[in-house]
């Protein structure tokens, strides 16, 4: 009976799953990685989701752009929506402005020398994100939210890395945009929303992310019938 249940979802997959000749996850192992999945795959894009639609309902600009792109689509598939620049350029920039990560941790693999210090290998180095998304020298007007700047040009990993990089890149960054994707699509082409008066976001710790301040509020004024919008339905 729990067998059927579970037919079909992510816990069942987990479940069934096998590595060559070993035999299934334990029950503690399935603990810890339904865990993970919770943590470090749903509370991250949920997130990164409210960093998104403050950034995008506080830029009308870029709200009508995106409402424009997604509105010519029809009844798009989920892969075509993903794939749209504008919104791809807008989930890249609210992942610039907003990383939920304030650095990641990365252990000398050989020396290296920082400004005027010399590292030895082994030496726990934390480049911090936050930081280095603001940069002046590197992003112009780096305060600004903007998504053109990655539809105009491309950042290397070593100045762009909201998800860490090279070979810790996180294994369910491509996951995450996606979803993203996905869901403001659904949102913003079938509500019009408008942040709560006098709401300004700060970063703020929520656990183990940074996200905004206070409770992210957001009026919905007018619910738009999904049969008269472009983005009607996300079918896979």
């Amino acid at each position: 009976m729990l067998e059927k249940w579970l037919e079909g979802d992510v816990l069942a997959a987990m479940m069934d799953a096998r590595e060559g000749t070993r035999a299934a996850m334990s029950e503690p192992e399935l603990i810890d990685e339904s865990w993970t999945l919770v943590n470090a795959g749903n509370d991250t894009t949920a997130t990164s989701l409210a960093w998104a639609i403050y950034y995008i309902v506080s830029n009308p600009e870029v709200l009508a752009e995106l409402r424009s792109d997604l509105g010519q689509g029809g009844e798009w598939s989920a892969d075509r929506i993903a794939q749209q620049p504008y919104l791809d350029a807008t989930v890249k920039e609210v992942t610039r402005i907003a990383p939920i990560f304030l650095f990641v941790l990365r252990r000398l693999a050989e020396p290296m020398r920082v400004g005027k210090r010399e590292l030895p290998t082994g030496t726990l180095v934390a480049p911090c994100i936050y930081l280095s998304h603001r940069r002046p020298d590197i992003w112009e007007e780096p305060e600004r939210f903007n998504p053109r700047r990655f539809l105009d040009g491309r950042y290397p990993a070593h100045q762009y890395f909201p998800f860490g990089g090279r070979i810790r890149h996180c294994i369910g960054a491509a996951m995450a945009t996606y979803e993203m994707k996905l869901v403001l699509a659904r949102i913003l082409t079938l509500a019009d929303l408008k942040i709560a008066p006098s709401y300004v976001a700060k970063p703020k710790w929520l656990g183990n992310f940074i996200g905004p301040s206070k409770d992210l509020s957001v009026v919905c004024e007018r619910h738009r019938a999904s049969t008269k919008m472009g983005v009607s339905r996300i079918s896979a």
